[in-house]
């Protein structure tokens, strides 16, 4: 039986400034993973895992343009033999730099003033407006010590800035997934956004599908 689970999302306030979220509607679901997009004050940010494919890229892009993306992460993005390519797009720009072993790129429309403060191979940051964006790929296979690395790295980037967190954790905890068995990953990653001071948000539906065997996780967190 297919468990039922929502996305969450992770946002901070800073100064008490109430920032209004919702809900966009025009999401659909190509491939494996469903694409995401969140509206943050003026700005809309999308995530999609492409599951290094440049089809499902190209996909999101175009999903993202229709329905007025301004900023897109795309988690295992498709590279190309060398290393020194990936998807393109005319209505975005790929702020991220192109290389081997890359799990995480940023887009962002052409108009839109941003840029990129910290980059790895699993992160990136991107400073648009009064907010921070952080793109996060979460490697499942990850031991504690990387995975706690991993979040003090996000932390010292962020420090006391407003900042969205999006991105695929490979984390579970009952707060975004209920009736799903927690994980270590999931506990520290609560613990860390309580302290934080991290909103979550929610949005219904499960965040990954695989379509020929009946299953359904939440990977995705915002």
């Amino acid at each position: 039986m297919s468990p039922k689970s929502t996305e969450i999302g992770i946002h901070r306030q800073q100064h008490g400034r109430q920032e209004q979220t919702r809900k966009l509607a025009g999401e659909q679901n190509l491939g494996p993973r469903r694409k995401r997009k969140l509206m943050f004050g003026k700005l809309q940010v999308g995530y999609q895992n492409a599951n290094r494919g440049p089809t499902n890229t190209h996909a999101f892009l175009e999903w993202g343009n229709k329905e007025g993306m301004d900023i897109g992460f795309v988690g295992e993005p498709w590279m190309d033999k060398e290393g020194k390519g990936t998807q393109s797009h005319p209505a975005f720009r790929l702020g991220s730099r192109s290389e081997r072993g890359k799990k995480l790129v940023v887009y962002w429309k052409g108009h839109l003033e941003a840029r990129i403060i910290k980059e790895t191979a699993n992160l990136a940051v991107v400073e648009a407006g009064e907010v921070l964006w952080v793109g996060v790929y979460a490697n499942g296979k990850w031991k504690m010590a990387e995975w706690d690395n991993f979040l003090q790295a996000i932390h010292q980037v962020i420090e006391d800035r407003r900042a969205v967190l999006i991105g695929d954790w490979n984390a579970h905890r009952e707060e975004w997934e209920p009736g799903r068995t927690r994980n270590n990953k999931g506990k520290r990653l609560w613990d860390y956004s309580l302290e934080a001071g991290y909103t979550l948000v929610d949005i219904e539906g499960p965040t990954w599908e695989r379509t020929r065997i009946v299953m359904q996780k939440v990977v995705g967190l915002t």
